[in-house]
């Protein structure tokens, strides 16, 4: 039983694309296997020059080794001011790479290695591998991050990391929309006491908002009530509450709005074979969950 965990762990550790080439080599090396014992019962027959060429082709294809394996000639950078191609050449897509020009454009920054896990679309397992070369100087550690999430699925939602400013801020400022009170909603035309106990019930059982967009998701809201809390409240992601994956039960995973008991259950059992989960990422590379699912609860989650 042993063996057998240290195995399933050794493969969970591997991205799909190192799973899927793991997969392709293990074929092919059976079927060399199969036709390496079937040869010698068939028939012997003279072998052509051209034959000979045709199947040394076909052992060299068999051999070759896949992208994912080859080995990237890495020099130490800086993040915040690498090219799009030569994110490409470090191992990205075209579409990796622009994900991150787009955060960069927006005013997003790295100041510290780790950032690169907050960029959606990289490969743990990549970042991981990249972190030891990456370089960013004090001065640029210390910037603050005033732009955007690239969230999982492509849309953007600006916000730093550290304050989330409406889309467009009045100039009438009410407050922060995950401390406020049921006095400082109903304060807004169009805000009654019922609107306002259901945005706070919504905000607990979330764990706080990330985006004013996800008052949206409150029962009730309408359009016209939505702009009023735009142009009034701004939102703070550092007040959210996050989910330490590692230490918690299916119950109390279940209760968040955006995850099923079956949601719950797959993180658990993917946590109980893995032993401990050590990126949130791991449930998206893994498939544990659903991307719709992913893209929303990501931000609640934590490996702490």
């Amino acid at each position: 039983m042993s063996l057998f965990r240290k195995l399933a762990d050794l493969w969970l550790n591997f991205s799909r694309g190192e799973r899927n080439g793991i997969l392709v080599l293990s074929v092919l090396l059976l079927l060399l296997i199969f036709f390496n014992t079937l040869i010698p019962l068939l028939p012997q027959r003279k072998i052509t020059q051209e034959q000979k060429n045709k199947l040394l082709a076909l052992a060299d294809s068999l051999w070759h080794v896949p992208d994912s394996f080859r080995v990237i000639s890495v020099v130490p950078f800086d993040p915040n001011i690498l090219a799009e191609e030569d994110w490409q050449r470090i191992g990205l897509t075209k579409r990796q790479a622009g994900i991150i020009i787009r955060y960069r454009n927006a005013g997003g920054r790295f100041r510290k290695p780790e950032d690169l896990f907050r960029i959606y679309g990289l490969d743990s397992t990549w970042v991981r591998s990249i972190i030891p070369y990456v370089q960013i100087p004090q001065s640029r550690a210390k910037e603050t991050d005033t732009a955007v999430h690239e969230s999982p699925g492509g849309e953007k939602k600006f916000y730093s990391q550290e304050y989330h400013k409406p889309t467009n801020p009045g100039s009438h400022y009410a407050g922060e929309i995950n401390t406020a009170d049921s006095v400082a909603l109903v304060r807004l035309n169009g805000i009654g006491a019922v609107t306002a106990r259901r945005i706070i019930n919504y905000r607990t059982r979330l764990g706080g908002f990330v985006s004013m967009e996800q008052l949206r998701e409150v029962y009730g809201m309408h359009p016209e009530m939505l702009k009023v809390l735009n142009e009034y409240f701004v939102c703070d992601s550092l007040h959210i509450k996050k989910i330490p994956v590692n230490r918690v039960g299916e119950k109390e995973l279940s209760l968040h709005p955006y995850l099923s008991r079956w949601n719950a259950r797959s993180i658990l059992k993917f946590r109980d074979i893995k032993g401990k989960i050590t990126d949130v990422n791991e449930l998206k590379d893994n498939q544990i969950l659903p991307d719709s699912v992913f893209r929303k609860i990501y931000p609640y989650l934590s490996v702490e």
